[in-house]
């Protein structure tokens, strides 16, 4: 009898706290395309919003060089890459982690060289390339 009040009440305080707590305030459960959402999101599961510039991968020829790659600095902003390699890339991932936002965006081009750039913040974390000379 003693465990079956205990288990009543953990499912009670489990639905309270549960109902009051902040994350659940701010879900918005009849416009599920908003991507303020305040749960992670693995990397590679966010669809594209739309057909825009800004989700298309850059695949000029050959314009991804070494170079370029090593101009890419830690801290550096999205803007200042995006002009270094000569336009936007491909958001290939985006999670939240604590109080930042970490996103993954890609270049490649038809001859089969990528760069990927990982932003906290919108500012470089980490890059790496493949077939870059």
């Amino acid at each position: 009898m003693k465990n079956s009040l205990n288990l009543v009440l953990v499912v009670f305080l489990f639905v309270v706290l549960g109902c009051s707590c902040p994350f659940m305030k701010n879900l918005n459960f009849d416009d599920r395309k908003t991507p303020a959402s305040p749960y992670p999101t693995p990397f590679g599961t966010n669809p594209p919003t739309s057909p825009s510039p800004s989700n298309t991968t850059s695949s000029t020829s050959s314009t991804l060089t070494l170079d370029k790659f090593n101009q890419i600095q830690k801290g550096m902003s999205k803007t200042q890459v995006e002009r270094i390699l000569g336009g936007a890339g491909k958001q290939t991932g985006s999670t939240r982690g604590g109080n930042s936002i970490i996103s993954t965006y890609e270049w490649k081009d038809e001859d089969y060289k990528v760069i990927y750039v990982v932003f906290v913040d919108d500012k470089v974390s980490t890059k790496t390339q493949a077939n870059l000379k």
